[in-house]
Formats: C-alpha cells, structure tokens, sequence
C-alpha cells in the first residue's frame, strides 16, 4: 500500500516508517555498517576495519579479512561507512 500526497494518513505511514528506520539502530550503529574497531585487550588486540553485525544488548560481532571478531563494544568502533545498499569491498 503505497501512500499518495492527497492520503489522509501519510503522517501514519511516515511515523511508522520512522519507528522501523529507527529500530534497526543500536547505540548509533546499524547492521552492515563499515566501522573501525579500536581494541585494547582480548584476543584481537589492536585495529580492525569490517563489517558490523548489531545485537540488541549492546555487543557487536564484526566481520572483516581475518573473520569474525566478538565482542566488540560500540564505545570501540568508529563509524567509516553508514550502509547504503551498495556492497563494498572491505
């Protein structure tokens, strides 16, 4: 059902479409962003560059070159690229 300027609930529609946009967003960060990950400790010390995939409790898995690294914490990462639909080479 796609809305039209003269429809009487297209603010409905944008609301909604708002809740969902801002659903899929975990501490500023959204699935698939391109970020950059600074860790201190653990088995993967030091910094990454890949892909995130958000978790609803705050913990992050990336995945880059070497794999797949967890856990990663939003207070570490740094946004590089907010998705966009488009496949990039990381």
């Amino acid at each position: 059902m796609e809305t039209k300027p003269n429809e009487k609930c297209w603010f409905f529609r944008w609301f909604l479409t708002l809740i969902v946009i801002k659903s899929n967003l975990v501490d500023a960060f959204a699935l698939g962003d391109i970020v950059c990950a600074f860790l201190t400790t653990g088995r993967f010390a030091g910094s990454h560059i890949g892909r995130l995939v958000v978790r609803a409790t705050g913990v992050f898995e990336m995945i880059t070159s070497i794999g797949k690294i967890t856990p990663v914490r939003h207070n570490s990462c740094q946004l590089v690229h907010r998705i966009d639909g488009y496949s990039y080479v990381v």
